[in-house]
């Protein structure tokens, strides 16, 4: 995956297919990013010329200071030629939240993409509309009655991923905007709910698996990760969920979400592995 940097005024008037370089102060520095007109009025990074885990820290790095969860910061754009320096204003805590939330959600659904591709080889397969000849004069064979349609591949996911305070084991769907999932380090006890784009200020949540029995958590908003956090649930909970068919968390003044737990038992099962080295 690349991140791409898009800029657009609407006064500008630019020569076609150019290339040009544009700057940005960040806490790494002074980093440059190659950008190429696609128009008369907008500029574009495009496919990098240079390997994308470099490119992306580039990228990453304006975003970084733009959308930083503890104090979002403004950021100048410099370009060449005669245009003056941009400043992209400060977001307020709540914009970068959302757009950090947002970033998540994309990610998430890329990597639910590649995985399909990877599992199913379709980016490889020789395809046709049309099966083996029929025999003269013969109609099509019907479909059998047994055939169905391949199951949806599962929202679920579990991943990896080094954190301040060492590594740190997900798994999470999504349903809409809202986020939720499970978070723990391995080799402590201390196993975390979150959820995202539902509560807000300090919160006390039921999480309930179908007919077992509900655990309640207090939580509130993390200042690292921007999310809702919910610690001190049991293990059991992820029992519930590797088995069951659908997860609610709801809130205390109502706010609810319902999360279908098809296809969880894998990302799960990752998870506890993950957790309990």
């Amino acid at each position: 995956m690349a991140i791409a940097l898009r800029i657009r005024k609407d006064a500008w008037q630019l020569p076609d297919n150019q290339t040009t370089t544009v700057a940005a102060d960040t806490v790494l520095g002074m980093v440059e990013v190659p950008m190429k007109s696609i128009g008369k009025q907008e500029i574009y990074s495009g496919v990098p010329t240079v390997p994308i885990l470099l490119y992306n820290a580039v990228i990453g790095a304006m975003l970084d200071s733009v959308l930083a969860a503890r104090q979002p910061q403004p950021l100048p754009i410099k370009f060449s030629g005669n245009e003056p320096i941009w400043t992209v204003l400060a977001l307020d805590r709540f914009q970068a939240f959302e757009m950090n939330d947002a970033f998540k959600r994309c990610a998430l659904d890329l990597r639910g993409l590649q995985s399909k591709t990877e599992q199913d080889g379709s980016s490889q397969e020789v395809t046709s509309p049309f099966g083996s000849a029929s025999p003269a004069g013969q109609p099509p064979a019907q479909p059998s009655v047994s055939s169905q349609l391949a199951a949806a591949p599962s929202d679920w996911e579990f991943y990896t991923r080094d954190e301040d305070w060492g590594p740190t084991c997900f798994a999470q769907t999504h349903r809409g905007i809202v986020m939720v999932g499970f978070m723990g380090s391995p080799g402590k006890e201390d196993l975390v709910g979150f959820v995202s784009s539902l509560f807000s200020g300090e919160t006390r949540a039921t999480w309930h698996v179908d007919d077992k029995p509900a655990y309640v958590s207090d939580g509130g908003e993390s200042d690292y990760l921007g999310w809702h956090e919910f610690g001190q649930l049991p293990m059991e909970l992820l029992d519930q969920a590797s088995e069951g068919k659908e997860m609610a968390v709801t809130g205390g003044s109502g706010e609810r979400v319902l999360v279908d737990l098809r296809g969880a038992a894998e990302a799960v099962s990752k998870f506890k592995a993950c957790f309990n080295k």
